[in-house]
Formats: structure tokens, sequence, C-alpha cells
């Protein structure tokens, strides 16, 4: 099954690969076959393709039969010009000035939504201030003011679960309008973070502020794994541009000497990678079966492309191809940076809430008091010192999640994680000394 949200966010950049396999010198079918090796929605739609020539069928008839079937108006628009390249007997300049079309339009679709993300962190934190807010007035004088008496169970609740629950619910609609890139990597997460939210309110029912303590060790420990694995993803990928226009001069030289080079030319994790391939070569590993662990490699997909069309180069002796991708990442980047700063208002109205929060649920706690006690009510205020602290982390997990989701550099979205619940815990203790 073809995803086609992916394979349309993919097109503009595997256009791109196919006009630079093209003008390098391969046919379009040589082109398509090399691409139908990758991973990739639109790499699944030229395999089918590939396997329909195999099996007889002129290339030029394969692309069209199978745009017939495809849902997707610009994956169907881009086979057709294919076909037409391939007809005309054209270069790949046609396919070239298609895919900067499709990127110009994935600029445009990040400068609207961008526009609408505001409205949704807006939203996100005034569900995740005035609801705690309201919550807390009606456990306070709900028996008197509104007619409603609400316990501690149900206050721990709605607050501790039902509120993280519908919050996370609009953060995940949110990214639903997400406009992706080709090299992102999503993870679909939101269950793990539902499961973290019910573990931790049970374990704050059943211990206190014990498990307040448990839940923040658990959540640290998850962030600073998360952290170590993009902060490692980030090193390889920040280094791919410069690694591919060292290597597409190394014409002529052997592999060997190729992941000799690379490993020591200081690319960080990426150097890490070759040395590794190196080592692997000295120990009588196959050339093929070496590039195909590191195409496999799961710690990034733009690593896993940037192999592919390695090992093309190696195998074909055709440097050009790594001189031209390493432009085009250069040019996702670019795409990418200009993403992160345009949702960066959301970003900031995330990171103001975990300050808010403490604020606000602090001096409506004192104002429920004051009140209560004029008015006699009689609720047990002790549950706040593990409640609120409680609420701060999870609120914090879920604003910091989908900064991370946002960000350029998602190591530096999981470190914001850190500081917003840094932020809530301090100014919470700040305001309960006031």
């Amino acid at each position: 099954m073809i995803d086609y949200k992916k394979a349309d966010m993919e097109l503009a950049f595997f256009l791109r690969r196919i006009s630079v396999l093209i003008e390098s010198g391969l046919s379009i079918y040589d082109s398509l076959k090399v691409i139908s090796n990758e991973e990739g929605e639109c790499s699944k739609i030229i395999l089918k393709i590939i396997e329909k020539t195999e099996s007889g069928i002129a290339i030029e008839e394969a692309i069209r039969s199978a745009s017939k079937s495809i849902k997707s108006n610009k994956i169907r628009m881009a086979l057709m010009q294919l076909a037409t390249t391939h007809s005309m007997g054209e270069r790949g300049k046609r396919i070239r000035r298609l895919s900067n079309e499709l990127v110009s339009r994935q600029e445009y679709e990040i400068k609207e939504y961008s526009n609408k993300s505001s409205i949704y962190g807006l939203i996100f934190v005034v569900l995740a201030v005035i609801a705690p807010t309201f919550l807390t007035i009606i456990y306070f004088l709900g028996g008197i003011s509104f007619g409603v008496v609400m316990n501690e169970m149900e206050y721990q609740l709605l607050l501790l679960l039902g509120i993280p629950i519908m919050s996370l619910g609009l953060i995940i609609i949110s990214e639903k309008n997400y406009p992706l890139l080709i090299y992102d990597q999503k993870h679909n997460e939101e269950y793990l973070f539902l499961l973290w939210i019910i573990l931790a309110f049970f374990i704050f029912y059943i211990l206190g502020i014990v498990g307040v303590l448990l839940a923040s060790v658990f959540g640290a420990y998850y962030i600073y794994q998360k952290y170590l694995h993009e902060k490692k993803r980030e090193s390889i990928e920040e280094n791919i541009p410069d690694m591919l226009s060292y290597v597409s001069q190394m014409h002529g030289m052997s592999f060997e000497k190729i992941t000799n080079e690379v490993s020591k030319a200081g690319y960080g994790e990426l150097s890490e990678e070759f040395r590794k391939a190196n080592n692997q070569l000295k120990s009588n590993v196959g050339q093929i079966k070496i590039l195909k662990n590191m195409e496999n490699n799961k710690k990034s997909v733009l690593f896993s492309r940037t192999i592919s069309l390695f090992r093309y180069s190696i195998e074909n002796n055709n440097f050009k191809v790594l001189s031209e991708m390493a432009e085009d990442i250069m040019r996702y980047f670019e795409i990418k940076r200009n993403r992160a700063n345009s949702l960066a208002i959301q970003k900031y109205t995330l990171i103001l809430g975990s300050i808010l929060i403490p604020i606000i649920l602090t001096i409506t706690k004192n104002m429920g008091k004051t009140f209560g006690g004029i008015l006699g009510t009689d609720v047990d205020e002790n549950i706040f010192e593990t409640a609120i602290p409680l609420y701060l982390i999870i609120y914090s997990m879920i604003a910091g999640r989908h900064i991370t989701s946002i960000e350029e550099r998602k190591s530096i979205g999981l470190a914001t994680t850190i500081i917003m619940v840094v932020l809530g815990l301090g100014f919470y203790l700040i305001m309960m000394n006031v």
C-alpha cells in the first residue's frame, strides 16, 4: 500500500535525483532502476514500473500505464513528464524544472501552515492554562458557587489525565496538517505519550510525592536517550553535504581509499560510520555487503539515501551525481530552517505556557483557599503539593514533544523540554514562597 501523502512529500527531491542521473548520461530506465532500490513511497511506484518493463513492456508505456492507477495528481503529472521526456529524447531539464516548481509549492505550503499553527498554539495554551484554573475553582468552590461537588480523585483524574489527553489530541490534530519534507524522521509516539501520562497519574495517585520523583526520573531518562540519538543523527546529517563534495573529487579511487579518507576527514559521527566500513574492509567483508549494511542504517533516512547514491557512484565511477546531491541536501536544509523559523511563534508560546501555568494555578489555589475559608468549604489542599508539579511535568513533556517535531535541530527541542520543566517547577516554588 502506497502512502500518497508521503509520496507527494518525497516527489520534488525524488525528481531532482532522477534528473541528475539522466543528465549524468543514464537512460530514463537505468535512472529509474537506480532510484527504485531506495526506501520511500515514490520508490515503490517506480519499482512497479521497472517490474512491468522487465516483463516486456516498453518503458514509456509502463510509465503511462502506471500513472492511470495513481491517486495523486502531483505524481501522475510527474510520471507523464517522464514519459514525455523519454518520447522526445530529452535530457533531465524538463524534470528538473518540475522539481523546482514542486519545491516552491512546498515552501508556499509551509508559509500557509505557519499562519494556522499560531492558532493551534494559542488554543493549546488556553486549554492547558484555563481548564486547570477552572477545574481548581470548581474543586474549591464548586459545591457553593456552581452546585457541583468534586472530590480529590475526580480532580486528579481530570487534571492529570483528562486535560493532558485533550492537549495531546490537539497537538496530534495540528501535526496531521504539518508540511513534511523528504528526509523528515517522523515517529508515531502519540501512544507512548498517552501511556506515560496514564502511568504518571497512577504512580502519583498511589505514591504521592515519590510518584512525582519517579515520573520525573522516567521522563528525564526518556528525553536524555532521545537527545543522544538525535545528536548522533544530526552529527551525521549536517556533514553529509561536505562529505559528498569531498568524495565527488575522488575520481578513480578505490572504495577502501575513499572510506579511509572520509574516516579521517573530521566529519564527526559520519566519519565514524566510514571508519567502521573501512575496518570491515580490512576484515575481508565484501564491498557490496558493507554498502548495503550502511544503506539499511535506520539512524537517518538522509544517510540511507546518500549511501544508496554513493553505492551507484562507486559501482559506475560517476562522481558528478554526488556534488549534485550535496546541493540538493543544502536546499533541503534551507527549507527545513525556514520551516522552523516560520513556526517560532508557536514554539515560544508553548514555552511561555510553562511559566504562566504555575503562576496562574498557584494564584488560583490561594484565592480558592481564601474564599473557601470565608464560605466554609472543606477541601484537602495537600494534593496541590504533588498534583501541580506533576501536571507541569506532563505539560512540558507534551509541549516539548511538539517543539521537538517542529524544531530544525531536534536535539535542541529535547533540551527545550528540560528547560520547560525547570522553568515550570522553578516558578511554582517561587510562587509557593511568595
